[in-house]
């Protein structure tokens, strides 16, 4: 959830790139698609006829005015920027023009196929959302309103004092607008009376602040293409595999991508976020200099001398991008987030402590601590601490071999997948591919943590004296709480000790396919190494009941449903960042398979698979 901005609308409840749908669009005033939220406390009721006439005729008008309307709007720069002191109070709350952006659910419920009918899963990881494709979108949205100062694939920063807007497509997209509301209005949000209201009335909204909504548009392009084009392409996306934007459904590179928003806030005019950095710990090595004399894991080029000088300490940033932008790609799948109280860290590398995983992902997610809705982060870690996974939904559970297959589980998992278990297994002992372990650097990591902490006292400045104001403060001192918002991983990486948490395996079924970086399509062949496909689909709702996990070697033949779009993509383990390997623990107790392809002859694996003591074990993972 790293997708750069939230865009205003009136939109339609069109998919994004196939990987968010309802199979209908549900009723009520406002119904966006499936995993997109709004941001408006505003409530709409149905207009009477004189309302709806009075209104009709200002949208009228301004149909008739639009093209001198917008000749006179500066549209040339996107050079605005919020004063940090006198525009704080509005910072982080609503405004009155509704904006759609990713919710939780968006990554955080998966579906899978069962009799026919498409089943959500609560919690579990959306298997088919592509949600750095959608930042692409947003990129390629706000440069296609550009005429000249903005190359989308250029790798070097854009000036925006150097764009100029293109007008013609500006008033082709504000006179799109206007008809769609004032002759199809339930194009918008829906059919009913509340929904047309409110598709009026938020046209008319953004009409009137149109140049404002266009110059925040190509803004979110810029800020996107420097932070995948400039940043992650000329580091850790040399190379023309993986894609830094493309060709991951179910997956996103969540740190690797977001390390750019700390170069990009160092850009700010009035220079707020450095001298957030500053009044939120003078100690910070963004000031004592990021070095092993200064007590960090390693020295950063270009940056170990202490600096007072706010400019000189942002500048340096910018400066020397290469010394500390994260060195490798690392898309890794969604995770699951069912019953996180038995999580003693979160994400797949136990980067983040458990409590401050829901906030930091709200503020990458959303790209800028000020735009950040702290208050709606409060109630989700209980909710998630408290979720169950969804139960297997298929018939297919031989309860006599489940039997069997718990005591294998005792023996052969129970000491790793247990509740809470603090443990970071190194991957010098894994096997697995490393390259998530090693995204975090240390000037990443503390400028991450500067921006939640930005997000965080933004809120408690706001809310000074009510009740939570400081609810996202973690306990203890600077360095407890920094630990907290992110660990030590580059510690981990100059000691040798990178590696991978183990979860309790609740919902297992549901979470393939396995490893971090989803390079397993089956329960069946991450036991049995040998049976694992060099490539294979991923984003197939179908279900592999026999080997536990998601239809892998055949697309879909049909839509699932009439309003579902099928997102399959084929997956190379042999593209850096994808491999397959590691994770053996279990593997004596696979039958022979030497001779035998993967795909080729999956029938016959299946079958000794299923008829070996990995069967018995499969049938008891299914129940957890």
């Amino acid at each position: 959830m790293e997708t750069q901005g939230k865009l205003p609308v009136p939109c339609s409840s069109t998919k994004v790139n196939g990987a968010i749908g309802a199979p209908s669009r549900p009723p009520g005033p406002a119904a966006v698609p499936y995993g997109f939220a709004f941001e408006n406390p505003q409530s709409f009721a149905p207009l009477d006829a004189a309302q709806r006439v009075a209104l009709d005729t200002r949208l009228g008008a301004r149909e008739l005015a639009q093209k001198a309307f917008l000749l006179a709007a500066k549209l040339k720069t996107v050079d605005h920027e919020d004063n940090w002191e006198t525009d704080r109070p509005g910072f982080g709350t609503p405004g009155s023009m509704d904006r759609a952006f990713f919710s939780c659910a968006a990554c955080h419920v998966g579906r899978v196929v069962v009799n026919g009918k498409m089943k959500f899963l609560p919690g579990m990881p959306n298997t088919q959302i592509e949600a750095q494709y959608y930042s692409k979108l947003l990129m390629l949205t706000g440069a296609a309103l550009v005429k000249s100062g903005f190359d989308a694939t250029s790798r070097t920063p854009v000036n925006p004092n150097n764009i100029g807007v293109d007008r013609d497509a500006v008033q082709a997209l504000y006179a799109a607008m206007i008809d769609k509301a004032l002759h199809r209005p339930e194009t918008l949000y829906g059919d009913s009376p509340e929904a047309i209201a409110r598709g009026k009335l938020q046209t008319l909204a953004v009409a009137n602040a149109f140049p404002e909504v266009i110059k925040d548009l190509v803004a979110v392009a810029v800020k996107t293409h420097f932070i995948y084009y400039v940043v992650a392409r000329n580091n850790a996306y040399k190379a023309t595999l993986p894609d830094v934007l493309e060709d991951r459904p179910g997956q996103m590179d969540a740190f690797g991508i977001a390390s750019g928003l700390v170069a990009i806030h160092t850009r700010r005019p009035d220079n707020s976020y450095v001298q957030f950095i500053q009044r939120d710990n003078p100690k910070s090595p963004f000031f004592t200099g990021f070095s092993k004399a200064n007590g960090l894991a390693t020295d950063t080029p270009g940056m170990t001398e202490p600096v007072s000088d706010l400019k000189t300490a942002g500048d340096r940033v910018l400066k020397n991008l290469s010394a500390w932008a994260p060195p490798v790609p690392a898309p890794v799948d969604v995770k699951s987030v069912n019953w996180a109280r038995e999580r003693y860290h979160a994400n797949w590398d136990g980067n983040q402590g458990a409590s401050s995983r829901t906030l930091a992902s709200g503020a990458s997610a959303t790209g800028d601590p000020r735009m950040v809705n702290v208050r709606i982060h409060e109630p989700l870690n209980p909710f998630i601490n408290n979720l169950p996974p969804p139960p297997y939904p298929f018939a297919s559970v031989d309860l006599a071999r489940a039997k069997e297959g718990k005591a294998i589980f005792k023996e052969q998992c129970a000491s790793c997948h247990k509740p809470n278990n603090p443990t970071i297994y190194p991957v010098s002992r894994l096997g697995v591919d490393p390259n998530r372990t090693m995204v975090n650097t240390d000037v990443s990591r503390y400028g991450l943590t500067a921006l939640v902490m930005e997000a965080c006292t933004i809120y408690g400045l706001n809310n000074e004296g009510k009740p939570g104001a400081q609810w996202c403060i973690p306990q203890g001192d600077w360095n407890a709480r920094q630990e907290e918002y992110f660990r030590d991983t580059p510690r981990r990486v100059a000691d040798g000790a990178n590696g991978y948490k183990a979860d309790m395996l609740y919902g297992i079924w549901a979470q393939a396919p396995y490893l971090h970086n989803g390079s397993v399509p089956t329960i069946g062949q991450l036991i049995c190494p040998s049976t694992r496909p060099t490539k294979f689909l991923r984003g197939d709702l179908f279900y592999d009941e026999a080997l536990v996990g998601f239809e892998w070697g055949n697309r879909p033949t049909a839509r699932y449903g009439p309003n579902d779009t099928i997102l399959v993509k084929e997956y190379d383990t042999t593209v850096p960042s994808k491999a397959n390997t590691g994770h053996t623990f279990g593997s004596d107790l696979c039958p022979d398979t030497s001779g035998l392809d993967p795909t080729r002859d999956r029938k016959e694996i299946e079958t000794r698979l299923l008829g070996s003591r990995v069967g018995a074990l499969l049938a008891y993972l299914k129940t957890l």
